[in-house]
């Protein structure tokens, strides 16, 4: 399903040109002095009489001259009405924009500020309004973000994703969400709302895979390119600059992130490496455009999907399913079959010339050889894994005391 973004804001945008185009038609009919009232004519003279300081003696026009200063006035009037109507529209139109994008489900208020926002940032040259500009009268708090996560409808990682969504972290810290599964189920009470949040099935079938390829990693491509199916139908990224698949384990502090969002060129498709190694998947970081490129052309990287989801003939099977194979046994005879579904994406990232930006300290993990013991630093966006919610809750305090 399609979903334009912009499609409201068009008109809009329309709107305000006819707007604009009134009022400079109309500043080349204005006199040369200050209009206050349709009682403040001239005098005599041609000179601007005062508001307040009008002489008794001054000179009244004749009747001629006042019909044609009447009929200028009426038509002045007219043009000011004028005005006025077309700024309501424009201003209802803003209203109902930012209603529909509260209303589509896991976002705040921020994000129907961002949108209604859109419309004054048509052009590159008002981007910088974005929070680069510090005296701008609009200042949006940031990039928006959409956080989504795929989670087992049971267990464990079920439980985590049920305390996150009651403290508000994890993917619950971003301006938009949503969690998908292999079944609809209720995934807790949103305390923001009091409601039920449900998850959003990405259709029947296992979620389990196996462990395979040089790195012993899972082999998951085909596991989410039924997420990305969901992510497309759904349509809720496009309501956001960026979007983040974020892991339940994966602990995200959100404010961090967008300092560095902040300065990128939101019309150039693109996404952060965030490891020295390549994409992990903990934490994959898109912007809209880059997420619309990968979701529209995924049919131009069928030649690595196919390579992600195929295991070649296997010298040791029992390995498959270690996850530290003996040094120099490989699982598998090619580095180009069998791999994860961040190797596929970052593969596909490069083939639809999505733009890679280097953002190698943001991630701290074991496998990025970035892994720390505890989470103190204040440079790193997101620390993993940590399975269960005691540290988790541990490693996030940590992170965000001052």
């Amino acid at each position: 399903m399609e979903v334009g973004l912009l499609s409201p804001n068009r008109h809009v945008s329309n709107v305000l040109d006819s707007y604009e185009l009134a009022e400079v038609e109309d500043v080349s009919d204005l006199p040369t002095g200050s209009v206050c009232s349709e009682e403040d004519d001239m005098d005599s003279s041609g000179s601007t009489g005062s508001r307040h300081h009008r002489s008794p003696t001054a000179a009244r026009p004749s009747s001629s001259s006042s019909s044609s200063s009447s009929s200028s006035w009426g038509s002045l009037r007219e043009k000011f009405r004028a005005l006025a109507v077309v700024t309501c529209v424009a201003c209802g139109l803003l209203l109902l924009t930012s209603k529909s994008v509260v209303s589509s489900g896991g976002g705040s208020a921020r994000s129907a500020l961002a949108l209604s926002s859109a419309v004054h940032l048509q052009s590159k040259e008002s981007v910088h309004l974005r929070g680069l500009d510090s005296d701008s009268y609009m200042q949006p708090l940031g990039p928006t973000l959409f956080c989504f996560a795929l989670v087992t409808p049971r267990g464990k990682e079920f439980e985590l994703m049920n305390m996150l969504l009651q403290r508000s972290m994890g993917p619950f810290s971003c301006d938009g969400y949503n969690i998908y599964s292999n079944e609809t189920l209720a995934l807790g009470t949103n305390p923001s709302t009091g409601l039920s949040l449900m998850t959003t099935s990405i259709g029947e079938g296992s979620l389990d895979c196996i462990l395979g390829s040089r790195w012993a990693t899972a082999l998951n491509t085909e596991v989410f390119a039924r997420v990305w199916r969901a992510v497309n139908a759904d349509g809720q990224y496009v309501n956001y600059d960026w979007s983040l698949k974020v892991d339940a384990d994966c602990v995200f502090v959100p404010q961090r992130l967008r300092s560095i969002l902040i300065g990128i060129d939101p019309f150039t498709p693109a996404y952060l490496e965030n490891c020295k190694y390549g994409l992990h998947g903990p934490i994959e970081v898109v912007n809209r455009l880059g997420m619309r490129a990968f979701l529209v052309g995924q049919h131009d990287c069928a030649d690595i999907y196919h390579a992600a989801i195929t295991q070649k003939p296997v010298m040791f099977s029992p390995y498959l399913h270690d996850h530290k194979p003996p040094a120099g046994v490989w699982v598998a005879d090619s580095l180009d079959h069998g791999f994860g579904e961040d190797e596929y994406l970052r593969r596909c990232f490069e083939q639809l010339k999505v733009k890679k930006i280097n953002a190698h300290g943001m991630l701290a993990e074991e496998a990025c050889k970035t892994h720390v013991d505890t989470c103190t630093s204040k440079e790193v966006v997101a620390f993993h894994p940590f399975k269960d919610s005691a540290s988790y809750l541990q490693c996030m305090h940590e992170a965000t005391l001052e």
